[in-house]
C-alpha cells in the first residue's frame, strides 16, 4: 500500500480547537488571525506558503470535488501555514457545499475522490482495507490528514516544489499505520488458510518502503499447543504472503479455546461484549504503544492499548 495509513491508531490525529471563527464567502470557518494550535503544530507541522498553496488546491479537489476559488484558497493557505491542517479540512467538511454535494456520496465514492484529488489515482486494496471503516464512521478529517502526511503525497509535493516538504517529521506516524494495515491483512490470510482461529504476535516495526507500498517483517504464531512457530510476512501492493520457518502450513486452534492474552480479550469486549475474534494479533510495532488486531466477519478491528487497558477502538 502506498499510503501511510498514513495509524490504525492506531495514532489519533488532533482535531484542533481554533478559537473564534469567521466565515468566508465560501462558507469556511476561519481561525482568528494569529491563532495557532500547538497540538496541530506538533503533530502536523506548519507549511511554507508554496507547500500550503499546493496542498490547499488538492484539498479542494479531494473534499469538494472542484478547483479552489481564490478567496477559499487564501483562507486555506493561511490556516495550513499556521499548522491547522485538521481544523481547516474539517471546515470544508462542515461547509454547506460539502453537505449538499459530495457529502451525499457513499463512503467508497468519497474515498475514491480523496485518492484522486490528493494522489491522482484510485485507492488500492490496502487503502480500502485501512480507510473504509473510518469512512463508514465519517471520520473524514482523520483520513485526509493521514493521506496528506503520507510518503506518497509528500513525494508529489516535493516533485512540484523541487525540495523536501516543510511539514513536521512524519516517520512513526505514517509507518505504524502502514504496518498495522499489513499485519491485519496477514492474520486474515493465515486464518483463511488455516480454516480456523489463529493468534500471531508482531514484536517489532517491520521494514516499510519509502512509498509505503511494501511491508515485510517477522511474526510468531503462538496458538497451537503453546508451540511457537516463527514466520515472516510481506505485503506488496494488493498481495500478502507469509512463510513459516518450519515450512509447514498454518494450523487452526480449537474453536473452544480463548485467546491467551488479557489484552486481546479486553479488546474483544471493547468491540462488543461477549465477542470472540476469528483471528487476533498483538502488535508491538510501535515502541511506545501496543495494539490488538482482531478479525470480525472479514473486517479487522484495532484496539490501541495501555498495557492491558483499551484506550481506543477502530
Amino acid at each position: 500500500m502506498r499510503i501511510s495509513l498514513f495509524r490504525a491508531t492506531v495514532v489519533a490525529v488532533a482535531f484542533a480547537a481554533v478559537g473564534s471563527v469567521l466565515v468566508s464567502a465560501q462558507g469556511q470557518r476561519r481561525s482568528r488571525p494569529g491563532t495557532v494550535d500547538p497540538q496541530a503544530t506538533q503533530q502536523n507541522g506548519a507549511y511554507s506558503r508554496a507547500d500550503a498553496e499546493i496542498i490547499g488546491k488538492r484539498l479542494y479537489l479531494a473534499i469538494l470535488g472542484r478547483e479552489a476559488d481564490t478567496a477559499g484558497l487564501n483562507v486555506t493557505v493561511d490556516e495550513l501555514m499556521r499548522a491547522n491542517l485538521p481544523a481547516q479540512a474539517q471546515s470544508l467538511f462542515d461547509s454547506t457545499e460539502f453537505r449538499n454535494t459530495q457529502g451525499r456520496k457513499s463512503s467508497a465514492e468519497l474515498l475514491a475522490q480523496f485518492y484522486r484529488g490528493l494522489l491522482d489515482r484510485n485507492p488500492d486494496q490496502a487503502g480500502i482495507d485501512a480507510f473504509m471503516p473510518r469512512m463508514d464512521r465519517k471520520t473524514y478529517t482523520n483520513v485526509i490528514a493521514e493521506m496528506v502526511r503520507s510518503p506518497e503525497f509528500q513525494g508529489k509535493l516535493s516533485a512540484v516544489t523541487g525540495r523536501p516538504s516543510t511539514s513536521a517529521p512524519q516517520g512513526s506516524f505514517t509507518r505504524i499505520d502502514v504496518a498495522l494495515a499489513c499485519q491485519g491483512r496477514v492474520i486474515q490470510a493465515i486464518r483463511n488458510d488455516a480454516g480456523g482461529r489463529v493468534f500471531v504476535t508482531f514484536d517489532r516495526m517491520p521494514d516499510v518502503s519509502a512509498d509505503g507500498q511494501t511491508v515485510s517483517g517477522p511474526g510468531m504464531d503462538r496458538f497451537v499447543n503453546n508451540n511457537d512457530r516463527p514466520l515472516t510476512y510481506r505485503c506488496e501492493g494488493n498481495n500478502v504472503t507469509y512463510n513459516y520457518s518450519d515450512r509447514r502450513r498454518p494450523v487452526a486452534a480449537d474453536s473452544k479455546l480463548g485467546y491467551p492474552s488479557v489484552a486481546v480479550r479486553n479488546c474483544e469486549n471493547a468491540v462488543r461484549d461477549g465477542l470472540v475474534f476469528d483471528a487476533a494479533a498483538l502488535s508491538a510495532s510501535d515502541r511506545n504503544t501496543e495494539y490488538v488486531l482482531g478479525l470480525v466477519g472479514g473486517t479487522v478491528r484495532q484496539c490501541t492499548m495501555d498495557r492491558q487497558r483499551v484506550v481506543s477502538v477502530k
